[in-house]
């Protein structure tokens, strides 16, 4: 990336890109300072029609600690959608959908979820397949919902393995088969970083109950020890040893000096 100087040249003289380099120099939550000017340049940028940095706005404004009900994040993201940027398109639905920034509109929710979910949008794959199931915002037709989730599902959306693991459990649409609905239970709980209790608790049940696996009792504590925040995301048993050794991570590697 360019030097600042020569950015900040570059973008007095109107060039949205640079406007956007800039900001990304900055960076938020470094400093006061830095996320000022961050915000400063990526609006620059935005007034320009620079897709990306309405996104960056948008998500700065999403943050979990500002106000809900602020139409900044949604008026930002669908300024992003509106210029083709499809991972804005999932945003503008869910805010919609839950009336968050903006006014609930169900109905539009579902077309924009449709639309990404067409580009292939993993996703908007996963929300408008459960609003077809549920006919929420759509005529319901629970085929083609599933039909959704298994697109879903191949790009590794855990939530889409979660939701086929229902259908095979319960016989919804598909055919009932409980060695199927372990089978997505199983690729719904390969992802690190998800954390589904619902899943990890069916998973317990079904190695409690040897249905669709071999029945085992260890198995079914692991799963239910997950469920109940006993383990950690990687399946390590929280002792007292587990934590003191947290405690010993974090002071050597997560205090300022």
């Amino acid at each position: 990336m360019p030097d600042r100087e020569s950015l900040k040249k570059r973008a007095k003289g109107g060039s949205a890109r640079a406007m956007f380099q800039l900001a990304e120099s900055y960076g938020f939550y470094k400093s006061p300072v830095s996320t000022r000017e961050a915000i400063r340049w990526y609006r620059a940028a935005a007034d320009q029609g620079h897709a990306l940095s309405m996104y960056k706005l948008a998500d700065y404004f999403e943050s979990p600690w500002r106000d809900e009900k602020s139409p900044k994040a949604y008026h930002w993201y669908r300024a992003a959608a509106e210029q083709g940027y499809l991972p804005a398109y999932f945003y503008v639905g869910d805010h919609l959908n839950e009336g968050r920034g903006c006014e609930k509109n169900v109905r539009e929710a579902v077309q924009w979820f449709r639309r990404a979910a067409l580009a292939g949008d993993h996703d908007c794959m996963l929300s408008f397949g459960y609003h077809l199931f549920y006919g929420e915002g759509v005529r319901r037709d629970r085929v083609q919902a599933v039909r959704w989730y298994r697109m879903a599902a191949r790009k590794h959306n855990p939530d889409a393995y979660f939701n086929l693991a229902l259908c095979y459990y319960k016989g919804d649409v598909v055919p009932q088969s409980y060695k199927k609905a372990a089978e997505y239970l199983k690729k719904a709980n390969r992802h690190k970083s998800y954390h589904n209790p619902r899943a990890e608790h069916w998973l317990a049940d079904l190695y409690e109950k040897g249905f669709g696996v071999r029945k085992s009792a260890r198995w079914a504590r692991y799963w239910r020890e997950k469920a109940d925040g006993i383990r950690n995301y990687r399946g390590v048993l929280k002792t007292p040893e587990y934590y003191k050794k947290l405690q010993e991570y974090v002071k050597k590697n997560c205090t300022q000096g």
